[in-house]
């Protein structure tokens, strides 16, 4: 049943698996599809573990049948044990009654023998005859002897009463001869005669009276022999008939409780088996709820894994906007960078026309002080010359720029202690599964770092203003001049190294702008920003620059490895799955070959019906029936139990996969490439998951009216096999 089952089940959900067939995406957008095959494979266990537990559901069922049928049959041999019993002690009550009613004819044959010898006797002993027969009706019932010893005292009672007869007969012929002899014999006297004649005559009468009586005995005596002849004839016939009938009852009796002890004992090996299949149905009870418990736990890792991918793909979502908006922002920090410099150049220009001012003002300034040296001292009272004042707004600002110098060197040392721990940090957060947020802090410091800059170049360009406006005014005087110059070379200096710093925080941002991967780009922004924090040399940042452009090439090298081991792991899912189809296509050959043999059974159940008319013929061909059903269920719980191995083993294998594929994937989690394509995935996975439920849940619930259709189909047909081995039995009259 089950077969049939899972060739319902999966026929129609092919296509669908071949629809929500999970492929990864990695750099083409031809496999955008994909990204779910960890979701396909678990769905497909899952749909494998739902048609195991309803194969486990059917067997359950059919054992269930299978022992409620071996009750029944149970209890009706246990009925026909009592009816044979009954039958048994009726038979036993027959023959006490046959025995009593034997002992009252042994009891009236005697009586009649009795009487026999009483008429015999009075004829010759009166008095001796009645008492005899006093005593022998006074006696009590004669004790009841055995049916062989019946015959016997009957022949020695004859004999006995022919004894008595002679010793009768013996008597009586001298008496007769007495009598002949007296009738012959001469009277000489006349007077004795007359005297004798009368007592003659009274003699003659009593011997006539005698001899009637005699005669009399006799004849009834003869009578009570032929009665006793014939009615020890028909006591003999009706003996041996009781006797045979008894005989063949007691043989019936003694094979139906033969055949009462086969039975019992049939009875109590499929009592014993019963106990065994229940046995084997709780094993399959426990097995199906480790199944069950499995699926349980199966359903909640998938969901684990479905929350973690969303959670992956929102994050993936923000971190592509935030990299969008940090984009945007170096787009306008390059465009503000290329107006600094054009800026700088121009005040390159103004510096180079100062210092040829400078060059045109120092003769005359000279001269200058000459003619002051050679005219004299000046007056106490006279107002301090415009040099001085100018010298000590000069000193002021060169106060202010040392201070400023100061600041500028603390932090620098400052960024240099602070250099190999934030390496450390973005090496570790290379690392790690954090590096979007360590990237979003990097994009952070970057936005500080710019603003910083952006403040030091408008202190730089108003320092240079007033310099200008400075050098406007002491244009006269050579010493101020000098220091003048000596101002504006620090000041070129320090704006050279700005001008460094902001070089080299430009080309960070277009290294972590360029850059695809979150380790490359935290490693670009790591060195990048450590190289300007050690000095302003240029070339340190060339060879760092060199070193991350290395890093990135060796990265871009490795990825193609990684996607072809990747889409090899892809292939040989495929093949899996490709397997995976063959095996349907063998259990949809074994549910037509199921199918099959449920018609045959059908056919059996037909012929089974036309064939069950005689109870012996009936009882056979419904035990050998039942044998075989027993022996195809048991046949079909191994092939079961074998197929739930199997299915078990494919279970681990599928499991082996995913972890598999899971490390595989965990391998080099930011691949540029992967990186890249997983931006694709975002619209799509969400339709998959949908797709993917609607679809098993339409499933689940075909499965389930399949199920339960299939369930109601086995219910009749056991009703109906049951039927017709009650037919079979002759327990039960066919139903119309």
């Amino acid at each position: 049943m089950n077969r049939r089952v899972r060739r319902r089940a999966v026929a129609p959900g092919a296509a669908r698996s071949q629809m929500s067939r999970p492929r990864l995406r990695f750099s083409r957008p031809r496999s955008a599809e994909g990204g779910g095959g960890e979701r396909g494979a678990t769905a497909k266990l899952l749909l494998e573990l739902r048609r195991n537990i309803a194969s486990r559901d059917t067997i359950i069922s059919n054992l269930r049948l299978e022992l409620s049928s071996l009750r029944q049959a149970k209890q009706q041999a246990q009925e026909q044990i009592d009816a044979v019993s009954a039958e048994v002690a009726a038979i036993h009550a027959r023959c006490e009654t046959l025995s009593a009613d034997v002992c009252l004819k042994e009891r009236t044959i005697e009586d009649l023998q009795k009487r026999c010898g009483a008429a015999q006797s009075t004829a010759v002993k009166g008095s001796t005859t009645s008492g005899s027969i006093d005593n022998g009706s006074g006696s009590g019932a004669p004790e009841v002897v055995e049916p062989g010893q019946r015959p016997k005292e009957g022949r020695l009672q004859q004999r006995a009463a022919d004894t008595a007869i002679g010793s009768l007969q013996q008597r009586l012929h001298p008496i007769e001869v007495r009598g002949l002899y007296l009738s012959r014999a001469t009277g000489t006297e006349t007077q004795q005669q007359t005297q004798w004649g009368k007592e003659e005559e009274g003699e003659e009468e009593e011997r006539e009276g005698l001899r009637g009586e005699l005669l009399r005995l006799r004849q009834c005596l003869d009578r009570e022999e032929e009665a006793r002849g014939e009615s020890g004839r028909l006591w003999r016939r009706r003996l041996e008939a009781d006797l045979r009938t008894a005989e063949s009852e007691l043989s019936t009796a003694r094979a139906e409780v033969e055949a009462c002890k086969r039975e019992v004992a049939r009875m109590q090996r499929q009592v014993t088996a019963a106990g065994f299949m229940e046995a084997q149905l709780q094993a399959a009870r426990n097995e199906n709820d480790a199944l069950q418990q499995r699926v349980c736990e199966l359903r909640e890792e998938n969901l684990a894994q479905s929350a973690r991918e969303r959670e992956l793909l929102d994050e993936l979502r923000a971190t592509k906007e935030a990299y969008d908006r940090r984009e945007d922002e170096v787009s306008s920090l390059q465009r503000r960078l290329r107006a600094s410099r054009e800026k700088e150049g121009g005040l390159r220009e103004e510096v180079e026309t100062l210092e040829g001012r400078l060059r045109a003002v120092g003769p005359a300034a000279s001269y200058t002080h000459h003619r002051n040296d050679g005219s004299g001292a000046v007056p106490a009272n006279a107002p301090p010359p415009h040099e001085l004042s100018s010298y000590a707004a000069l000193m002021e600002l060169n106060a202010r720029l040392q201070q400023r110098l100061a600041l500028l060197e603390a932090e620098l040392q400052q960024a240099r202690k602070a250099a190999p721990a934030a390496h450390a940090a973005a090496v570790a957060a290379a690392t790690s599964d954090e590096g979007v947020g360590l990237v979003k802090e990097r994009v952070t410091q970057l936005d500080k770092c710019v603003s910083e800059l952006q403040q030091r170049l408008a202190q730089t360009g108003a320092f240079l203003q007033q310099q200008q406006q400075q050098q406007a005014q002491f244009a006269t005087s050579q010493l101020s001049c000098e220091r003048m110059r000596t101002e504006l070379n620090a000041v070129r200096d320090a704006y050279g190294a700005l001008s460094d710093c902001w070089g080299a925080l430009i080309e960070e941002l277009a290294g972590v702008g360029s850059s695809g991967a979150a380790t490359a780009g935290e490693d670009t922004h790591a060195g990048r920003q450590a190289a300007p924090l050690e000095g302003p040399r240029p070339s340190a940042i060339r060879s760092r620059l060199q070193d991350v452009q290395r890093h990135a090439l060796l990265t871009a090298e490795d990825a193609p490895a990684t996607i072809a081991a990747l889409r090899a792991e892809v292939s040989r899912l495929s093949e899996c799955l490709r397997q995976r189809e063959e095996e349907l296509g063998q259990t949809r050959r074994e549910l037509v070959a199921a199918k099959l043999e449920l018609d045959n059974v059908r056919r059996r159940a037909a012929t089974c019906e036309g064939i069950g008319r005689g109870v012996g013929e009936r009882k056979v061909s419904s035990l050998r029936a039942a044998r075989m059903e027993l022996e195809h269920w048991r046949q079909q719980a191994m092939e079961r139990a074998l197929a739930c191995e199997t299915l078990n083993k494919q279970c681990e294998e599928q499991q082996q996969l995913i972890t598999s594929l899971h490390a595989s994937l965990r391998l080099n989690p930011t691949t540029p490439s992967l990186t890249s394509g997983l931006g694709l995935i975002v619209g799509a996975d969400g339709n998959d998951d949908r797709i993917i439920e609607e679809a098993l849940r339409e499933e689940t619930a075909r499965l389930d009216e399949e199920m339960n259709a299939l369930r109601r189909e086995v219910r009749t047909m056991r009703r109906e096999r049951d039927h017709w081995k009650a037919v079979a039995a002759g327990t039960a009259p066919p139903a119309s």
